[in-house]
């Protein structure tokens, strides 16, 4: 419910959530509290990592959650507000840009070989799709400061 408030920006959606049920699935966080989900939604096995993902700024998945300490540190937090986050395995590992034809990607701390690698192969699909016109594509790491 938290979470809905969160997303949303409404209060009082207790007696709201109370008029769907039994409806949604409802799961309990590692914090005791209710997470619902449609009832029918596929859920991965928890042992499957989370593939690599560029958000858009101000994408749900950053400011949807009442606890944002599930995907990010609340040192990341001020900079996922007004810059696209990048995911890996579930957790914020950086920021990203886009201009022309070069993502630039500044990675919080260094990444597992294996996960630079998916970031870049996820890199090149964004690139493909969002900067196709351009003549030239490159990727680019560096280090948040």
């Amino acid at each position: 419910m938290k979470d809905a408030q969160a997303w949303s920006g409404l209060t009082r959606l207790r007696e709201v959530v109370a008029g769907l049920r039994p409806g949604p699935a409802v799961f309990r966080g590692e914090d005791g509290q209710e997470l619902f989900d449609l009832p029918d939604a596929p859920r991965p096995d928890p042992a499957v990592p989370a593939p690599a993902r560029f958000l858009a700024a101000l994408d749900n998945v950053v400011l949807g959650y009442a606890d944002r300490t599930r995907l990010m540190t609340p040192e990341q937090r001020p900079y996922t507000i007004v810059e696209a986050a990048l995911t890996v395995d579930g957790f914020v590992r950086g920021l990203w840009s886009l201009r022309g034809g070069t993502l630039t990607i500044k990675l919080f701390a260094p990444l597992r070989p294996a996960d630079e690698d998916a970031v870049t192969a996820e890199g090149g699909r964004l690139l493909s799709f969002a900067a196709a016109g351009e003549g030239s594509h490159d990727i680019r790491f560096v280090c948040h400061t």
